[in-house]
């Protein structure tokens, strides 16, 4: 998904057409400079919304190959910020055991893969956000992002409203019939 579309689906949603100008007309042909501040705004919000998927609904998966002579992977060394360690294999995909401290994983010296949730950096304009669940949509995003603009804009209502629908969604979505969200553990 393209930032720039989240973004200007969620000006749509929230009525900002000065927004939605500026970014299908470009910066070069805008000359309102409220409009590229409320853009920034909309970034911001974007990557809150973001850093709550990946938190709560653990959206973001990675898997990194690793090589360790002595078992200890500082998380530090990992490329994103793990939030929670979902499996360690072997090269031939054997599942490894391993043990969690408050800042490094133990387990097997060997070469390891390890696949775990994470936080992601800061998104740009620019960017594109690729989600590890294809069943978070453009629409779904959007929604988040105006309900938290709006409500950053003063509008306490109409935010609030938004980011209820929200997360309404977002509860059918990772929930789904059962109502249970199964239990996890962070680092």
């Amino acid at each position: 998904m393209k930032i720039k579309e989240i973004i200007e689906l969620s000006a749509r949603i929230s009525d900002n057409e000065k927004v939605c100008d500026y970014l299908t007309k470009g910066a070069s042909e805008y000359d309102d400079q409220g409009a590229e501040k409320e853009t920034e705004l909309y970034l911001r919000c974007l990557n809150i919304v973001i850093s709550e998927l990946a938190v709560d609904y653990s959206a973001f998966r990675i898997k990194e190959k690793i090589s360790t002579e002595s078992g200890i992977i500082e998380y530090s060394s990992l490329s994103e910020n793990a939030i929670e360690i979902i499996s360690v294999v072997d090269e031939y995909g054997n599942k490894l055991a391993y043990k969690l401290t408050p800042t490094y994983l133990k387990t097997t010296p060997n070469t390891v893969t390890i696949e775990y949730t994470y936080i992601p950096k800061s998104f740009k304009l620019d960017g594109e956000v690729e989600l590890s669940n294809k069943k978070v949509t453009l629409s779904l995003m959007a929604s988040g992002v105006a309900g938290e603009y709006v409500l950053v804009s003063g509008d306490y209502a109409k935010g609030m409203a938004l980011i209820e629908k929200y997360h309404e969604r977002l509860s059918k979505l990772f929930i789904g019939k059962g109502g249970i969200l199964k239990e996890r553990s962070f680092l």
